[in-house]
């Protein structure tokens, strides 16, 4: 499954030329959202970053 979605980041950054992507995985379980996958000059700092669903942005 990491190899799929590491394509589709990769495709779906070139379609729209996009500066930067990231997949967030949900977690039903805990309820939070994961940073897997990202693409951009920042990504190894986005990269795992958890949220909790019941955060807003700010």
């Amino acid at each position: 499954m990491d190899q799929l979605l590491i394509l589709i980041i990769q495709e779906s950054d070139a379609a729209v030329d996009a500066e930067a992507s990231c997949i967030i995985l949900h977690d039903q379980e805990e309820g939070q959202l994961h940073i897997e996958y990202a693409i951009s000059d920042a990504s190894e700092e986005v990269r795992r970053v958890t949220l909790t669903m019941d955060r807003g942005r700010t």
